[in-house]
């Protein structure tokens, strides 16, 4: 019967793998600087894939750019939401920004190969200073992250 339900699947059919969480980047709002995960790769992306989101500093003179790798969180409207919504899965940073105003831009790259290893790297792009981190995730979320998350999300209220 198994065999039968394989015979009828229409010839053309492609079966892909594809990305089974949202990736983003912890950001600050300019608006109200508030910490906000930003959305970079949304979940059900085919991978092998890479995707850019540019970002910007916070302030004046702005020595090192910190960027935290995320995983998983439901998006607002404005592809973003509650770091304490999502897991963190990577990090790295980039240092020894020259002087610049707030508002300078940053370009994050995320790729996400077929393997589950995402790298992701950002640009200061005025001084073109970089940085990158390569993070294996065989099998998404560990048992501890899972554990840790749930918790997290009992202890959560909902309003309406």
């Amino acid at each position: 019967a198994a065999g039968d339900a394989a015979r009828r699947l229409p010839p053309d059919l492609k079966v892909e793998k594809v990305a089974s969480h949202n990736l983003g980047v912890v950001a600050t709002r300019k608006d109200d600087k508030v910490e906000r995960v930003f959305l970079v790769i949304p979940k059900f992306t085919a991978v092998p894939c890479e995707r850019i989101r540019n970002f910007a500093t916070s302030y004046d003179n702005q020595t090192a750019v910190h960027l935290r790798v995320m995983e998983g969180g439901e998006m607002d409207a404005n592809d973003s939401c509650n770091p304490d919504l999502t897991v963190q899965i990577g990090e790295t940073t980039i240092t020894d920004l020259s002087p610049s105003p707030e508002g300078s831009p940053i370009q994050v790259t995320l790729r996400y190969d077929a393997n589950g290893v995402v790298e992701a790297s950002g640009v200061h792009v005025s001084s073109g200073r970089q940085a990158k981190v390569t993070i294996q995730r065989p099998g998404g979320l560990s048992d501890a992250e899972m554990s840790t998350a749930v918790a997290r999300m009992k202890t959560m209220t909902v309003s309406g």
